[in-house]
């Protein structure tokens, strides 16, 4: 996809995500693997190369790496205490991304009104805090194991955004062990049955880690789908099948279909701010980013 095409199409999904928030229609964001701390995480990967039986790992793709950083992660060869060690120490240096504020500006300014999550980092909890969104008042996290929420004071005069972190979370010590995490959650499996035949827009779907979402998305019946990633979805996978079956499809396929790149854009465009012309979209690599402070 073109760079002209990228940007007229994000332009259309900003004036819709605000019409739609306008008319109190807020939209589904499904946020997942490939938008999160340990994808980008540079420790994981080194240390996932220890533990790997490829030996070619440091020549393959880095989605390729991701996924046998997961098959790692799920395998017998970790202990609980060293998966958990390992994930600390993958995510120890990582902080939250302008993505991630331009994110939790948009769920604060109410475009988004249910965040699905697949990742067990912190990350978005931290952002949300840097706009001034106070989770249990001013948005509820939902992970399988609990349902944190508060009737106090919040900044929403309606009901409060929810962050569904499907997989768990990191810091809670109650997140995803086996690949077969949420045939154990069935009211949370109902739940994202429901979400999932919402308007949505997916961003960083990984077909590895995010396997279980794809299982059981819903492709012939439900609202538009926009699938914002640098890869299109496997052609089998059910989430193909909804691009291709159900109405109001949209993709953003490239460069400027990566987290660090789209999210930026589509908060600018929302503001009324021109996007940056000229410029190229940043690349998509791990980072170690060193907190500030």
């Amino acid at each position: 996809m073109d760079i002209e095409t990228s940007k007229s199409t994000i332009a259309d999904m900003a004036y819709l995500l605000k019409s739609r928030k306008d008319n109190r229609n807020p939209t589904v964001l499904f946020v997942g693997a490939r938008a999160g701390g340990l994808f980008r995480s540079r420790e994981l990967y080194n240390l996932g190369q220890l533990y790997t039986n490829r030996p070619s790992f440091r020549r393959l793709p880095l989605s390729e790496q991701f996924s046998e950083c997961f098959k790692v992660l799920m395998s017998d060869r970790l202990g609980e205490a060293d998966r958990h060690n390992l994930l600390i120490d993958s995510l120890r240096n990582q902080s939250f991304s302008p993505a991630d504020v331009a994110l939790a500006s948009l769920v604060k300014e109410g475009v988004f009104d249910i965040i699905i999550s697949t990742n067990i980092d912190g990350l978005l909890q931290e952002a949300f805090n840097s706009v001034n969104l106070r989770p249990g008042l001013d948005y509820q996290v939902r992970i399988p194991q609990r349902f944190f929420y508060s009737e106090s004071e919040s900044i929403f005069t309606g009901s409060k955004p929810t962050l569904i972190k499907v997989f768990g979370d990191l810091a809670a010590h109650q997140y995803r062990t086996k690949p077969s995490y949420l045939r154990d959650y069935r009211d949370l499996r109902r739940d994202l049955g429901s979400y999932l035949r919402r308007d949505i827009l997916l961003i960083g779907f990984d077909p590895t880690w995010d396997q279980e979402i794809d299982d059981s998305f819903p492709f012939d019946e439900g609202q538009s789908v926009w699938y914002v990633d640098e890869d299109l979805p496997a052609g089998t996978s059910r989430i193909a099948r909804a691009l291709d079956g159900r109405s109001g499809m949209k993709r953003i396929i490239g460069a400027y279909g990566t987290y660090a790149n789209f999210l930026p854009t589509l908060h600018n465009l929302m503001q009324g701010a021109e996007p940056l012309h000229g410029q190229a979209p940043e690349s998509h690599r791990p980072v170690n980013n060193q907190r500030s402070g």
